[in-house]
């Protein structure tokens, strides 16, 4: 047979002849070759050569040698054509992560063992595996950067000499690790009270779907865990307290498995403002009582000043018990004295009628005038040498 391998529907040629004959009884041009079963494919193109297309399953042909009635067959030749490689199929092996090795697999759906599988990218060879047994896969290991990349490789697949197609440019999703997270609150920061619903938004790069967690600072377990198919979510605290300040901070991850964290950011609930105007509003309220009392305070005691000026005539006030004071008053004798109102004659003109007691020190101080006192009254000789009252 030729070739010694022959492929599906390949030009294939079958020989037949006879090693030995009595050539001094049979001339050579007496032997005739013909193939059994008669349904056979081949045809004969010379004594003893059969030519044609292999068939697609195993056949078996038989050579039957004649010669003046002689007749003998040949050993069973068994053909088993080859089948030819199909185009081959590329795919990815598990997931694709940006930055990590991932295995590329090369598959042809038919063909006869060995098939040898070429990874190709841009049209270049980048690596040769050759497949024995079907349990065998044609894998290689490579690693990428950037998404576009995946489009660039094919594979190509090869048992004979005959080309066939390369596969489809490899199409696949790539893994982008997480990256940059933030964290972002609502309301902000300086607006934070109590009683407000508190957002804390994470959001970072990568490829969805990816799990936030969010953790308060000096605490193990995450205050709150989700998966979403986007980039950012949020967590929410309703209702907020002086119990809530604290830091804050989110992570985030996907099937890349490489967690990132975001920035601590401290937050600090202040008080409601309804508290700070209550407060306010006593603080106001208390300040008011209190100058309101303080104007009492002084007021009432100015009436107490101006009554202890007027009542001064009537009145004499205590004297305070100052010792030196209270000695010289003690040496002196006390002293007594006496209005002395002198008559005034009447004057006849004005009549009887209009006679007052204008010598009196009432109607002196009513009309303002002040009263003569006679400073020659033979009862004492000088008045210059009495001594002063004190008040």
């Amino acid at each position: 047979m030729s070739p010694a391998e022959v492929f599906q529907r390949d030009y294939m040629t079958l020989t037949c002849q006879s090693e030995s004959y009595a050539s001094e009884r049979i001339k050579r041009e007496e032997l005739t070759y013909t193939l059994e079963p008669p349904d056979s494919p081949l045809t004969p193109k010379k004594p003893g050569v059969f030519s044609g297309s292999a068939l697609q399953f195993d056949f078996n042909y038989t050579c039957v040698a004649r010669a003046r009635g002689i007749t003998k067959p040949s050993e069973t030749l068994t053909v088993r054509p080859k089948v030819s490689v199909s185009i081959p199929k590329i795919s990815v092996v598990g997931k694709v992560v940006l930055g990590q090795p991932f295995n590329i697999r090369c598959h042809s759906d038919t063909g006869s063992f060995p098939i040898n599988y070429t990874l190709i990218r841009n049209y270049d060879n980048v690596a040769t595996t050759s497949v024995k047994l079907p349990s065998q896969e044609a894998l290689f290991s490579v690693t990428i950067s950037r998404p576009e990349e995946l489009s660039k490789y094919m594979c190509e697949a090869k048992n004979n000499r005959k080309e066939v197609p390369p596969s489809k440019r490899l199409n696949a999703t790539a893994i982008e690790p997480v990256t940059d997270p933030t964290l972002t609150v609502l309301p902000h920061l300086p607006e934070i009270s109590e009683g407000d619903s508190l957002y804390l938004i994470c959001g970072t790069k990568g490829t969805p779907p990816v799990t936030f967690k969010w953790y308060r600072d000096g605490d193990r377990q995450p205050l709150f865990t989700t998966t979403t198919d986007r980039n950012n979510t949020h967590y929410r605290v309703p209702k907020l307290s002086k119990e809530h300040s604290g830091t804050y901070y989110c992570e985030a991850d996907n099937y890349a498995k490489k967690a990132v964290r975001s920035e601590k950011v401290t937050i600090e609930v202040r008080m409601a403002m309804w508290k700070k105007a209550v407060i306010g509003g006593v603080s106001l309220l208390a300040v008011s009582v209190l100058v309101v009392a303080c104007v009492l305070y002084f007021k009432s005691k100015r009436v107490r000043v101006v009554r202890a000026a007027v009542s001064v005539w009537s009145e004499r006030p205590p004297e305070e018990a100052n010792d030196e004071e209270s000695s010289v008053v003690s040496s002196e004798p006390d002293v007594e004295y006496t209005e002395v109102v002198h008559p005034q004659p009447v004057d006849i003109a004005r009549g009887a009628s209009d006679h007052h007691d204008y010598g009196s020190v009432e109607y002196a101080e009513l009309n303002g005038e002040r009263p003569e006192v006679c400073h020659n009254l033979p009862e004492v000789n000088n008045y210059q040498d009495l001594p002063v009252p004190v008040d």
